[in-house]
């Protein structure tokens, strides 16, 4: 009821908060965004920079936390294919300032 004594009924009330774009991290690395700030993102919400991902408010779709989860699974599930095992040719370089420098390999046979 409104403070003139005016009432309305409704079956459902949704309400509509909106989002801020906070792409400014992706635009600062060069990934390409819409004119609106939303950053382009394809079917495994990578961005144009490969290894790079944007989900939830950051990207252009249906604004709930819903959604957002699953764009991050989506995400995660792309990321440890593209990391598994049989594709890494992974080389880390560690240096103990008591010891010569080591070299630590990984490499898909």
């Amino acid at each position: 009821m409104l403070k003139d004594g005016t009432s309305y009924r409704f079956d459902a009330i949704y309400l509509a908060l909106g989002c801020k774009v906070r792409s400014q991290l992706a635009e600062a690395v060069g990934a390409r965004c819409y004119e609106d700030g939303y950053v382009t993102v394809d079917e495994h919400q990578q961005t144009s920079i490969h290894g790079m991902y944007a989900t939830g408010d950051a990207v252009n779709a249906l604004n709930q936390i819903a959604i957002g989860f699953g764009q991050a699974a989506i995400a995660a599930s792309h990321a440890h294919r593209e990391l598994a095992p049989s594709r890494l040719d992974l080389q880390i370089s560690l240096l103990n300032e008591h010891e010569n420098t080591r070299l630590i390999g990984m490499s898909a046979a």
